[in-house]
């Protein structure tokens, strides 16, 4: 049996399929993949002033960078989450559902396998 970390942005789309598709691998067993869900919402303490804060004078000047800052703080908790997942138990990979919330991910880089999905075609992260 291998343990496969399912990383889970959680919002829109995302939160349509990846449950589901971790929720059919613990109907499986027989797969041999014991899947563990994390996923990035709700943002609680300092990453949800961080990540949904909202600078009134820097927004009305563009300079809030809002989905910036939400993107990091729902990476960040779950590069916590992960981790804290991978000192309690063997996991054998990780599965990033998306580059959005993979941006803090590479320290754990090499600890286990890391897989990024990415929700938009190279075509698309060009422009």
């Amino acid at each position: 049996m291998i343990t496969v970390a399912f990383l889970d942005e959680g919002t829109l789309g995302h939160t349509s399929y990846l449950p589901r598709f971790v929720a059919e691998l613990r109907r499986r067993p027989e797969l041999g993949i014991k899947p563990i869900s994390l996923t990035a919402l709700p943002l609680t303490g300092s990453l949800a002033r961080w990540g949904n804060a909202y600078l009134p004078w820097f927004r009305k000047h563009g300079l809030d960078f809002g989905a910036s800052r939400w993107r990091w703080a729902a990476s960040r908790n779950l590069q916590i989450q992960t981790e804290t997942l991978i000192k309690q138990e063997k996991v054998d990979a990780v599965i990033v559902n998306t580059q959005s919330v993979g941006l803090t991910l590479p320290c754990i880089a090499g600890l286990p396998p890391l897989f990024v999905c990415l929700d938009a075609t190279f075509r698309e992260l060009e422009s």
